[in-house]
């Protein structure tokens, strides 16, 4: 199966996005979870597993 953000004018826009540095919003969400403690990300129920699968889905660099 083909992930449709990588097809036509969304994949298009996806790697103009990437070129010029444009950042989607799951990555800042990713950003910000990743520089909460354990025990701020619990308060906001986030775990590892959604951190981790969020990061992978949209392409985000970690930390």
């Amino acid at each position: 199966m083909v992930d449709p953000r990588t097809q036509g004018i969304a994949g298009i826009i996806h790697v103009i996005g990437g070129l010029t540095g444009a950042i989607d919003r799951h990555c800042l969400d990713v950003a910000v979870w990743d520089g909460m403690t354990t025990q701020e990300r619990i308060a906001h129920g986030i775990d590892d597993d959604t951190l981790t699968r969020t990061a992978e889905r949209y392409g985000c660099r970690r930390r």
